[in-house]
């Protein structure tokens, strides 16, 4: 099976077996490259609710190391073009006896294969977005806090140093003119 039709089998699994909407799964997506060349994302998984994309999966007819390597670069142009570093990125392949063999870039290494039945579904991959956004969320808010920490104790640092020089004038130097 080729290409083409390796990604409308998959796409159609992916809506009978895993509750993808039809409308979330956008083929042939086309990308800008920043040097101004087009590409097409194979398929790019949309979050109808937020209309974020989710997920991004490659498709290759066979798997060899050249297709390995091959999907590895365009998968990352891809993310970079989009500004979706940190999206789950998926290679699909076929399979023996008309299956699928699915594999996951986790962390920029090399593909990890998966089981079928592991593949997320739509409500998971939503799901997973919605969590990373939530922590990103939690993050900032523990930062600001810590800003506002920091400045507190600068604040009372400075009161304190004022407090000193006070005290400091006034025994040494025998006269709290200055305070008049």
């Amino acid at each position: 099976m080729n290409e083409a039709q390796l990604s409308i089998k998959f796409s159609l699994f992916l809506q009978e077996q895993l509750g993808y909407p039809k409308e979330s799964l956008l083929l042939e997506l086309p990308v800008t490259r920043p040097d101004g060349a087009r590409m097409h994302v194979d398929l790019a998984v949309l979050d109808l609710n937020s209309s974020e994309y989710i997920g991004l999966i490659e498709f290759k007819s066979s798997l060899t190391e050249n297709n390995l390597l091959s999907a590895l670069k365009q998968v990352k142009v891809y993310q970079q073009a989009m500004g979706l570093i940190d999206v789950p990125t998926y290679l699909v392949t076929n399979g023996v006896d008309d299956s699928f063999e699915i594999y996951v870039l986790e962390d920029y290494g090399p593909w990890i294969p998966i089981a079928t039945s592991t593949f997320p579904s739509y409500k998971t991959l939503s799901a997973r977005k919605k969590a990373k956004d939530k922590a990103n969320q939690n993050k900032e808010e523990e930062n600001k806090y810590k800003r506002k920490q920091y400045l507190s104790l600068w604040t009372l640092s400075s009161a304190v140093l004022g407090i000193l020089v006070s005290v400091f004038s006034v025994v040494y130097l025998g006269s709290a003119d200055f305070l008049l």
